[in-house]
């Protein structure tokens, strides 16, 4: 949100050479659109943030074809309040693929932002890359850092209480796999220490804030579900206070934010295997431990400290150009809100699904049209089966004493309820 309590949405739009620019659209808090600027080249422009900066206009960030040395650089444009542009920098090594990821306003003038690097001054693999410039883009120092092994980059950084920062990505370099990497540096960028959290596969770290006791990471992860959404509760040193994940399988977690009563709202999409090229906007309540009754889990994770190293970069900058083009709303869609329900052992009843008894031993009937799933407290799916319509019965005998989780899919909307097993 603007200062004027209006909106500014960063994106990319089709140009006219059949490549993609940037495109920024400011509306007014209503929605409907005051301006919209694009900007690129000749080639592939696309953008990865946007921040209003102190003087009212917006600092964009992400990667750039047509301007700099490499494949892909980091790009960053600063505009005034109207969206004119006022300068553009490429950040970057020859013949590589680098990108700017997330870019801050620091609290001492001018901006910090990170992403990732892979050319020959990194040794040819991907590390994280981080970097202060002045208020018009001249580089004040850059950073490269990387464990053992490739890393994917940083996605979100934070300038701390202390005038440090701390960036939120994904390392390759505490096992074989995938793990949510935090690190702190001092404002100089030197690296003061770093964290990976994860379970047994793949992690990734999608976004950050600070609260008032720490950091809160929100991940994706394949460690016990097809992607599921993770939510970690760190200190302000990165050691974990709670983590939770939450997830009907195939959820992907995209953004966060802090609720006024201390808990967190996160923003997801989940795509139904059965549901091909769709996908389902879900939002997900939590208190501040992270607790939701909609699915939510214990997150068995391992932190540890890892080692990495940093180096100086050398930066390349060069410029690019904006111009206009016409936009317009073109509608609103439909929204159907399907809150969880938790309290339903009493009344079997929630639209056309019915599960009786509940609890049971593990014997139960279904009335219900769709698909149907039921997954364990690890979010492994143990039963899945298309329903007519008709009354089925579910043999779970096998399964051991506790809280399973039911799921029905019907016409694009989403059912879920809880089953205990008792023996």
């Amino acid at each position: 949100q603007t200062a004027d309590s209006g909106y500014i949405i960063v994106g990319a739009i089709y140009n006219s050479t059949s490549n993609w620019d940037i495109l920024l659209i400011k509306t007014d808090n209503d929605g409907e659109i005051s301006w919209n600027k694009s900007y690129g080249g000749n080639s592939l422009e696309l953008s990865n943030f946007v921040q209003q900066s102190s003087d009212g206009g917006f600092i964009i960030c992400g990667y750039t074809q047509s301007f700099g040395t490499g494949d892909n650089d980091a790009y960053l444009l600063k505009t005034d309040s109207l969206g004119n542009l006022l300068w553009t920098r490429t950040y970057g090594e020859p013949n590589s693929n680098d990108a700017a990821v997330c870019v801050r306003e620091t609290n001492n003038g001018g901006y910090v932002f990170c992403g990732y690097l892979s050319g020959i001054y990194c040794g040819s693999i991907r590390t994280f890359y981080l970097a202060r410039i002045d208020l018009y883009g001249d580089t004040l120092w850059t950073r490269t850092y990387s464990g053992l092994n490739q890393e994917a980059g940083g996605r979100i950084v934070y300038q701390t209480p202390d005038s440090g920062f701390v960036v939120l990505g994904t390392s390759h370099s505490s096992n074989n796999d995938h793990n949510i990497c935090l690190f702190k540096t001092d404002f100089s960028g030197n690296i003061q220490w770093a964290k990976t959290y994860g379970g047994p596969y793949i992690d990734a770290g999608i976004s950050m804030e600070i609260s008032d006791n720490g950091y809160v990471l929100l991940g994706r992860t394949l460690s016990y579900s097809p992607y599921d959404v993770c939510l970690i509760k760190t200190n302000f040193f990165g050691d974990t206070l709670w983590t939770k994940n939450y997830g009907l399988s195939f959820m992907s977690g995209n953004s966060f934010s802090l609720s006024n009563d201390g808990g967190y709202s996160i923003l997801s999409t989940y795509m139904p295997t059965t549901l091909i090229d769709s996908g389902i906007i879900y939002l997900v309540k939590t208190d501040s431990f992270g607790n939701s009754p909609c699915i939510s889990r214990n997150f068995p994770i391992t932190a540890s400290a890892i080692s990495l190293r940093d180096t100086i970069t050398a930066t390349i900058v060069d410029s690019g150009g904006a111009i206009g083009i016409p936009l317009y709303t073109t509608g609103s869609g439909t929204i159907i809100a399907d809150p969880c329900i938790i309290n339903d052992t009493t009344n079997p009843q929630m639209d056309n699904f019915f599960v009786y008894p509940n609890p049971s031993d593990g014997h139960f009937r279904v009335n219900a049209r769709g698909v149907f799933r039921v997954y364990n407290a690890l979010g492994e799916m143990i039963y899945n089966e298309e329903l007519s319509g008709q009354e089925t019965v579910i043999d779970l005998s096998q399964k051991s004493t506790g809280v399973y989780y039911l799921l029905l899919i019907n016409d694009s909307r989403i059912f879920t309820k809880k089953l205990f097993i008792q023996k």
